[in-house]
This record gives structure tokens, sequence and C-alpha cells, in this order.
């Protein structure tokens, strides 16, 4: 309903062109993405033999299984023991809405069948609900409306409704990480914080004369707190997100993922403020998305995401970019917000973007002890306990498909890194040179 400041369309990803076009990793990537996008290479293969766990489904459709699976478990998990992690995570499940600004845009999301695998992009439980309805769930959104006290002008794009994901839950994802540390140390994990990984090692298993070589296998990990020497039963899961590309290259591996750069508007409201504006009734009540603007309330602290930007490893803010996304809250918000939008910290986080959508999980065959947990690339601390729990099925029956998916309703063994973590010496060392992570 909005435009930015040159009058055109807010655009969601922002290319660097200094950092990208002379990154061999994004060049390298970026023909892996256009192959899964253009050609559905990888997304679209047969994953699970007939019979088995999820029979006939792509990767992509085991991806949709997974992430509802996922998502549902980890709402569980924080919700269990008295509901500790729920409430230091903020979890709400007050739902999503979606607003639809054009009349054919409204009309596609009431024709759209929530349970199709082709159709629905999160199985969320949805309903279509008209402008009445998305004013008296949000009634700050009636600047939007026509016909609202103050409502949008004549020649301003008005509200036509939205789609309602009713279950939908929202969080603080620094704030859940922080609580299931706490819970992982009461259970006995020891975690080695401000430790700097700087490389890894590998050291050739011997092998028999005129046998095939076995892979070698990872012997130490060098930290700037020393060296870590690794036993012969220890196994070595790389869940560094969008630094693993730059650790894995060490070893001659090619990974499929580069970072997206999300920009985040973090507003820390007054609590008196904040009550304030609930009582005007100019406060979101839950997650609300205007195309890829995502306005998400978590107590007094109220946040507006957007933007996807490659810019190599760099997680500063753009500056221009960060205007833009001020100028979008400010358009979409009450007014009244406005203060709080121009006094708001814009941070920068790294989504671990994999080329062809789906997660990287299982293990390296290149590496006798290496297996990675990454991407991929949205909905990432949603999903991590259950990337987690499945991780473990593999490593602790050794990849036995029947032990991985048992009681799964999707296959486990789909997001595997064969083929797609690569074995790649000589690119390896050509990015450890010019890409921009180097």
């Amino acid at each position: 309903p909005y435009k930015p400041k040159d009058g055109g369309p807010f655009r969601y990803f922002h290319i660097s062109w200094t950092t990208a076009l002379t990154d061999p990793h994004y060049w390298r990537w970026l023909l892996d993405f256009s192959a899964a996008s253009l050609f559905g290479y990888g997304m679209g293969t047969k994953t699970a033999a007939p019979g088995e766990s999820g029979e006939g489904r792509t990767r992509a459709q085991h991806q949709l299984a997974f992430t509802d699976w996922a998502v549902s478990a980890a709402v569980a998990f924080m919700r269990g023991d008295g509901g500790k992690v729920a409430r230091a995570a903020a979890l709400d499940d007050s739902g999503a809405l979606k607003l639809h600004f054009s009349e054919e845009a409204f009309a596609a999301a009431a024709g759209r069948d929530p349970a199709s695998w082709d159709e629905s992009p999160d199985f969320e439980p949805t309903r279509v609900v008209d402008a009445a309805e998305a004013l008296a769930l949000e009634p700050w959104l009636g600047k939007h409306a026509a016909g609202a006290a103050g409502g949008a002008p004549a020649d301003a794009a008005r509200l036509q409704g939205a789609t309602f994901q009713t279950a939908a839950h929202r969080g603080n994802a620094g704030w859940f990480t922080r609580a299931l540390a706490e819970r992982c140390e009461a259970a006995g994990v020891t975690f080695w914080m401000n430790t700097h990984v700087f490389s890894l090692e590998t050291t050739e298993a011997p092998g028999a004369a005129g046998a095939t070589q076995p892979p070698p296998r990872l012997s130490a990990i060098r930290t700037a707190n020393g060296a870590i020497h690794l036993g012969e039963d220890v196994e070595v899961v790389v869940a560094a997100g969008s630094w693993a590309p730059n650790l894995l290259r060490q070893i001659g591996l090619y990974v499929p993922l580069y970072p997206l750069k999300g920009y985040d508007l973090v507003m820390d409201i007054p609590a008196d403020d904040v009550a304030a504006l609930k009582r005007q009734r100019l406060y979101p009540r839950r997650i609300v998305v205007d195309g890829q603007v995502y306005v998400s309330p978590l107590g007094n602290q109220l946040r507006v995401a957007s933007i996807g930007q490659f810019d190599g490893w760099n997680v500063r803010p753009d500056p221009a970019i960060a205007e833009e996304l001020r100028k979008e809250a400010k358009a979409l918000l009450a007014p009244e917000l406005a203060r709080h939008v121009d006094e708001a910290q814009v941070v920068c986080g790294l989504r671990p973007f994999v080329s062809d959508g789906a997660l990287l999980l299982g293990r390296v065959k290149e590496v006798a002890n290496l297996s990675v947990n990454l991407g991929p690339g949205f909905n990432g601390w949603k999903v991590a306990l259950g990337a987690g729990e499945v991780l473990a099925r593999i490593i602790d029956s050794n990849g036995d498909r029947s032990v991985v998916n048992a009681g799964l309703p999707f296959d486990g063994t789909a997001f595997s890194p064969q083929g797609r973590v690569r074995k790649a010496p000589v690119f390896s060392k050509l990015c450890s040179t010019f890409s921009a992570g180097a």
C-alpha cells in the first residue's frame, strides 16, 4: 500500500554487487540456486521408496511436513516443565494476520486450499477474513481501511481483507536460545562460549594395501583458546549456520549455502507507553504481515523485520536499506508509533540460505566422523529442536531409515548432505583467497 523513497515498489531482496560479483562462492551457490528454482533440481526429487515414510513425496514436501512437525515439537517443549521456556521466550499463540490490499490477492487467498501440498506454504490452520473482521482483530489497521475514522484516502490502496493463521506462534529467538542453553547446562552439557574456531584438521585413515582408501577423520579443532583434540569415537556436528562454508572449505568441502542478511527494527518501548497504546487499540496484538514486512509484538518489544540482502558475511546494516525499512514501518504502523520507529535500533543477522531451500542434515560421507545440521534459511530457530532430534536418530542408527523415520510424518533422510555437500579442494582454495567470507 505504500512506496519507498524512489517511488518504486518495496524490494525484499537486495544485492551488494561489489561483494557478490567478486565472490566465487556466491556464483557457485547462485548456479545451484538457479538449478533448484528453474528446474526443480533437488527439491523435486522423489526421496522415499514405496512403502516407506512419505512415499512418493519430493524433498520440498518432506521439508514442509518436517517444519510442521518440528514447530509443534518446539511449542510442546517450551510449554513443558511448567512453561518456563515459553515464558522466557515470550511465546504467544494469538496467530498471524497476512494483509491483502488488492481484490485479486484477496480472491486468490479465499480460493486457496490450506490442506494442499501445492497451495499451502506452511500447513497453518487458516481462514480468510474480510476488512471488517481484520479491523476487529487489529483496530489500528483503520488507517488503511475505507470509511474508517482517519482511514485511507481515496487514492490509496485499501485493505480488502486478510488471511488469518489462527494458531501461528511467535517468540523471541534470542530469549529462547538463552533459556534453552540453561536447560542444556542443567542436563550436563558444556558450552565453550566466546571460543572462536579458526580451523579444522583431518587425519588420513590407514587402509589395507590394494583396498579402497577410507575417508579421513576430523582429528582436531583449532580455536582461539587452544586446540580440541578429538578421540576416535567423537562425532563432530557442524551447526555453524552461515559460517559453515568458511569452516568446511578448510578441509576441501563445498557447502551449497550462502548468507542472506536479514534486517530487524527493534523497538524497546517503555511499559507505560505500551499500556497506553493498548488502551487506545494502537498496539499490534499478533503477527501482522504486509507482503514481505513482518510486525511481531513481543511483550514491550515490537519488531519489524524484512529485507534479504546478499552481502557476504557482513552483519552491519546498510544505512540506506535501514532507512527504507523505517519508512515501511511508519507507513504500516499507527502514527503514534512513529517516534519509537525513529528511535529503534536496526540489527542484522545472517540466514543460512541453502540453495535448494531444504535442510542439510546428516552425515557427510567424505569425512568419517562429520555431520552437518544447517539451513534451510527460514524458520531456523523454530525447527532447531526437531532438526537435532532427527540428526540424533541418524547418528545413533548409522542412518538406518527405518529407525530414523519411526513415528515421523516425513522421511528424515531426505535432507542428507550426500550429493549436496561436495568435495571441491581446488574450488575451496580459490574461495579461501577470494571469497567474501575468507
